[in-house]
C-alpha cells in the first residue's frame, strides 16, 4: 500500500507520540525499558560455557542464522521453538527500546516473512513501524491478520487497532486540510481491503468533498454494509445529494441574499462568507424561540471581530438542507432589510451556488 510522502509525513508526528517518554509498550502491554547492550550480551559470553546458541547470535547481531536456528526447532524441537520464539520477541523489543529500530525491524520482518501466520509477530511488527514512524507500513501487519486471522479475539484486536491509526493519519490530513490526499488515502485502503465497507465510506465522504460527485456515486453504488450501518449509509447518501444540490440565493448589486426558515418562520439572510458563523438579528431570535445558552464569543463577520451571545436555534431549513439545531450568533447591526447573516457553518455544506 503506498499513498505517498504527503500521508507519510502528515502522520508521522502522531505515529510516535506514545514513544515520546523513553519507552513503549511491549506486544503484552507492559512498558519497555532500555535493556543491556550488545556489547553487554558479547560480555556474557566469556562468563562461562553455558550461554546458548541463542544469546551467542544475539550478541553477534547475526539475525540470519539465528533465524535458521529457529527453523530448525520448528522442524525438530517445537517446544524449543516455542521458547526461543518468545526470546526473538523479547529481543526486538529491547532493540527499539534503546533505539535501534532498523535491526529490530531486520529482525522481527524477517521473521514474519518465514511465519506470516504468526499474529504475535505480526503485532509486535506493527508496533516497530509507528515506533519508527512509519505508519503507513504499521498497517500492513494489521492487514495480514485479517487476511487469516487465527481467532476472533486476534480479528478485533487488529480491527480496533488499525482504525486508531487510520483515524491519527486521517486527522493530520484533516488538520492541513489536504482533500487530496485523503481520498488517496481511502482509495488505496479500499484496494488493500475492499472488502471492508468502512473504507469505502470514507471513501465516498472525501470524493463528495473534494467535489468528485461521479466518483462518489459510482463508489456509492458499490457500499455494502461490512462495518457500516444503515444510518451510515443513508447519511453518506444524504450528503451526496446535499452536495449537488444549490443554495438558492438572489444577488442585489454585490450582496446575496437567501431565505432561511427556522421553526416554519423565514428569515432573510444575507450570504456572509467572511462570517464563520451564522447570526440573527435579536428581534429574530426572540421571534423563532431561540435558546440563550449563557455564554459569549468573538468571531469574525466580513465587517471584522464581533463579540456576542450565543444561541441555539432549532428546526432549520435552507433549500435542501435541512437540520434539527444550530448554534448562532445574536447580532444587533445588520445591513438595512437584512435579519441575519448566513456564515461558513452553514454555507461550508454548499459547493456551489445558484445564482
Amino acid at each position: 500500500m503506498r499513498t505517498g510522502p504527503v500521508i507519510l509525513a502528515a502522520v508521522l508526528a502522531a505515529a510516535t507520540v506514545g514513544f515520546g517518554a523513553g519507552f513503549w509498550a511491549g506486544s503484552d502491554g507492559s512498558p519497555i525499558q532500555p535493556a543491556a547492550r550488545r556489547a553487554d550480551l558479547r560480555d556474557d559470553r566469556t562468563r562461562g560455557s553455558g550461554v546458548d546458541v541463542f544469546t551467542r547470535l544475539a550478541a553477534d547481531g547475526a539475525w540470519g542464522d539465528l533465524l535458521n536456528h529457529l527453523e530448525a526447532l520448528q522442524h525438530t524441537e517445537l517446544q524449543a521453538f516455542a521458547r526461543e520464539r518468545l526470546r526473538l520477541f523479547d529481543l526486538a523489543e529491547q532493540l527499539a527500546a534503546r533505539g535501534e529500530q532498523p535491526d529490530a525491524l531486520e529482525l522481527l520482518s524477517s521473521y514474519v516473512s518465514l511465519n506470516p501466520g504468526d499474529a504475535k509477530a505480526q503485532f509486535l511488527l506493527s508496533d516497530l513501524y509507528q515506533m519508527s514512524g512509519r505508519a503507513e507500513d504499521a498497517l500492513e501487519p494489521l492487514f495480514a491478520i485479517l487476511d487469516f486471522p487465527p481467532d476472533q479475539g486476534s480479528r478485533d484486536r487488529a480491527r480496533r487497532r488499525g482504525q486508531l491509526l487510520i483515524n491519527a493519519m486521517v486527522q493530520q490530513l484533516v488538520n492541513v486540510g489536504d482533500i487530496v490526499a485523503l481520498v488517496d488515502l481511502y482509495r488505496s485502503l479500499v484496494l488493500r481491503e475492499p472488502g471492508y465497507d468502512k473504507h469505502r465510506l470514507g471513501l465516498v465522504r472525501w470524493l463528495v468533498r473534494a467535489g468528485r460527485y461521479e466518483a462518489a456515486a459510482s463508489q456509492l453504488k458499490e457500499l455494502g454494509n461490512v462495518g457500516v450501518s444503515d444510518d451510515d449509509v443513508d447519511a453518506v447518501r444524504g450528503e451526496l445529494a446535499l452536495a449537488q444540490s444549490a443554495l438558492p440565493v438572489a444577488r442585489q448589486g454585490h450582496m446575496l441574499y437567501t431565505e432561511l426558515h427556522i421553526a416554519g418562520t423565514p428569515v432573510r439572510m444575507l450570504v456572509d462568507t467572511g462570517a464563520s458563523w451564522t447570526g440573527l438579528r435579536t428581534d429574530v431570535l426572540r421571534r423563532v424561540g431561540a435558546i440563550d445558552l449563557g455564554r459569549s464569543v468573538q468571531v469574525r463577520t466580513a465587517g471584522g471581530l464581533v463579540t456576542a451571545r450565543v444561541h441555539r436555534v432549532q428546526n432549520l431549513v435552507l433549500g435542501e438542507m435541512r437540520l434539527s439545531q444550530l448554534e448562532v450568533l445574536a447580532l444587533d447591526t445588520l445591513p438595512s432589510g437584512v435579519e441575519g447573516l448566513l456564515g461558513m457553518d452553514v454555507l461550508g455544506a454548499y459547493p456551489r451556488l445558484d445564482l
